[in-house]
């Protein structure tokens, strides 16, 4: 099954200088990375498909704000979380 891989750029200037992060998201689906990068349009980013040692160096880049999050993403993990605290209730 391919991989891909996205990486966004962001860029943000200052008085002392200029500061650059580089954040990143894995999925199988070219689709999901995609809309991904449109969370942040101010930004380059890039789309590639990759292999497991590509994903494994950018894995300490993962983008672990909520504002990563798909739609897709957050429906799911709504899911988990109704279903997590009805199976508490029990």
């Amino acid at each position: 099954m391919p991989k891909y891989l996205g990486i966004i750029k962001i860029e943000k200037e200052s008085m002392s200088g200029l500061e650059v992060r580089i954040i990143t998201k894995s999925s199988s689906r070219k689709e999901e990375v995609e809309e991904w990068t449109k969370l942040y349009p101010d930004s380059e980013s890039l789309v590639i498909e990759c292999d497991d040692i590509t994903l494994e160096f950018f894995e300490c880049f993962n983008d672990i704000s909520s504002k990563s999050m798909t739609g897709e993403e957050k429906r799911k993990a709504e899911e988990t979380y109704r279903k997590f605290w009805n199976d508490e209730e029990r």
